[in-house]
């Protein structure tokens, strides 16, 4: 396995600064695993009561192999924009008619080599690409299936794989080169769902 980097972090060394942004169904789940891991999400939400919860007493995962309560640092993308330092790579996890409005306002917080993933099972990688420049887009096939149930409470229907990479042959070198393989989401997804080269 050659090395990578994620958002010009090379892989191996210092966790990526990472933001979840929306976390229901798709992005609850990611964003437990990612705790899970052992990385310090920052999981950014427009619904109060939602991020409320996952502070306090955390997001609600029911899945096949048992439930878990999982504490997260969560905020309003208000207060994501006060936030000190940057973020490296930030998952785009919302429904695709608020990609824009989701992404724009929070990309004067990416790290100049910074790179968004869309979790958003290729529906808006293109529109992503407009938004944050295509060098910065990484698409993600998401093999899951989950549901958000409730503000604070979201299901693990089915496991399955994340497989992310480029659409673009960019020549980029802020990020995973191309493939899910040197990516810190990548070692940290495989743990629960596994992560297959794109």
């Amino acid at each position: 396995m050659s090395v990578g980097s994620v958002g010009g972090v090379p892989t191996g060394s210092t966790s990526p600064t990472v933001w979840c942004v929306g976390a229901g169904a798709i992005g609850g789940n990611v964003a437990s695993r990612l705790v899970l891991a052992g990385l310090e999400p920052l999981v950014v939400d427009a619904d109060p009561r939602h991020v409320a919860l996952l502070r306090e007493p955390g997001l609600a995962v029911e899945s096949p192999g048992g439930d878990r309560m999982t504490p997260m640092d969560a905020v309003s993308p208000e207060a994501a924009l006060s936030r000190e330092g940057r973020c490296d790579l930030l998952l785009l996890a919302v429904r695709s008619q608020v990609t824009e409005s989701a992404l724009a306002p929070l990309l004067s917080r990416l790290a100049p080599n910074g790179d968004v993933v869309s979790l958003q099972n290729g529906l808006s990688c293109e529109r992503v690409a407009t938004i944050a420049g295509e060098q910065r887009t990484i698409g993600c096939a998401v093999g899951f299936a989950a549901t958000y149930l409730a503000p604070g409470r979201v299901r693990l229907d089915a496991e399955g794989p994340l497989t992310i990479g480029r659409l673009w042959d960019s020549g980029a070198t802020g990020a995973t080169g191309g493939t899910g393989e040197d990516s810190g989401l990548a070692r940290s997804s495989r743990a629960g769902w596994g992560v297959a080269d794109s």
